[in-house]
């Protein structure tokens, strides 16, 4: 006569095998399974049709890469020769291809001593650096902790000139680590992006500059800001910027002739929008990252202040505004696994 205990035994073992099956995926506190996340790169530069390759908070969202611009990982290491005596830099790699496998945006390293502008009641401080960059730094990506970027200490990225790097909307957004210390929050602002300024593009028919472009700043507060030259700050109480990791992304979007602009601190709409105001897309201009430029004119080289002092990786431009579930996504995958 056969056990009947005997006859229980595959129907305890087999939840058994289901959770060997998925060791290493994960469970979450009310035991659902917790698939591993994309890899980041691949999931901002994902073929939308290619099948996922990762959990994301919002699978119903799929990315494009058709949507990125440019993307900068801002990973690239000083490379030194065996005697040590010469340093070279490779470029900013623009990780989006262009036709034929090119890198369409690739941007330039530069290291010089920011000019230093006192802070008035008028006028925005910024420090006087070294226009270095310190390297070797932990990787903002948690799933991609073998890499190392570069901590931003006056030395900056400039990017040529290239009308497709501004559409009329657009979003922009990158991991940092602010490193500044307490005693500059209050005294100094710290240039995250600009591009643009007071000047006439080229091929423009108008007789006369104007205001064109965007920046993103730590103001002298000490908290994020956005700003247009043609109408300066657009919120009235931006967040503070925090001494830890974060991502911030700044979304542009056409509504008739104006454009409205939101600001997102870790995945979440932290301002209610701006009001309705114009953006001229800075054409002609070369796009900064990490240093503003004491001169206005974009046509003029580019002498930097205001510098961030933080830690950036993977800074993307997008030629579209992005939603709130598309960020809130990029922020989500970049999770450990």
């Amino acid at each position: 006569m056969i056990d009947p205990l005997l006859l229980l035994v595959p129907l305890l073992v087999l939840p058994i095998v289901v959770l060997f099956r998925f060791a290493g995926c994960g469970f979450d506190g009310v035991g659902t399974l917790v698939l591993p996340a994309p890899e980041y790169a691949d999931y901002i530069l994902a073929d939308p049709a290619a099948p996922p390759k990762g959990t994301v908070k919002h699978p119903e969202v799929k990315p494009n890469r058709d949507d990125v611009i440019a993307y900068w990982r801002l990973l690239e290491p000083e490379k030194v020769n065996v005697s040590g005596d010469i340093k070279t830099t490779p470029p900013a790699k623009d990780s989006k291809l262009g036709p034929g496998g090119t890198h369409g945006h690739d941007g330039i390293y530069l290291t010089e001593p920011t000019a230093f502008v006192p802070s008035t009641s008028t006028s925005p401080g910024s420090e006087f650096t070294n226009g270095e960059f310190e390297f070797n730094k932990p990787s903002l990506i948690a799933s991609d902790p073998t890499v190392t970027c570069r901590l931003f200490k006056g030395g900056y990225v400039v990017v040529p000139a290239d009308d497709k790097l501004y559409p009329d909307q657009f979003t922009i957004e990158a991991w940092v680590w602010p490193q500044w210390g307490p005693n500059a929050d209050t005294n100094f602002e710290h240039t995250l992006v600009t591009a643009g300024g007071h000047y006439r593009p080229p091929l423009d028919p108008s007789p006369s500059a104007g205001f064109h472009g965007f920046s993103i700043v730590a103001d002298r507060s000490g908290h994020w800001q956005v700003r247009f030259p043609n109408v300066g700050d657009l919120f009235s109480s931006p967040p503070l910027a925090t001494h830890d990791k974060t991502h911030l992304a700044v979304t542009v979007a056409r509504e008739g002739p104006l454009s409205r602009v939101r600001l997102y601190v870790n995945g979440k709409e932290v301002l209610p929008p701006s009001n309705l105001v114009f953006y001229s897309p800075p054409k002609g201009s070369r796009l900064l990252i990490g240093v503003a430029s004491t001169q206005s004119d974009p046509m003029v080289a580019t002498v930097p202040t205001t510098p961030v002092i933080s830690l950036i990786q993977e800074l993307v431009l997008h030629r579209k505004a992005l939603s709130a579930d598309e960020i809130e996504n990029h922020v989500d995958i970049n999770r450990p696994n």
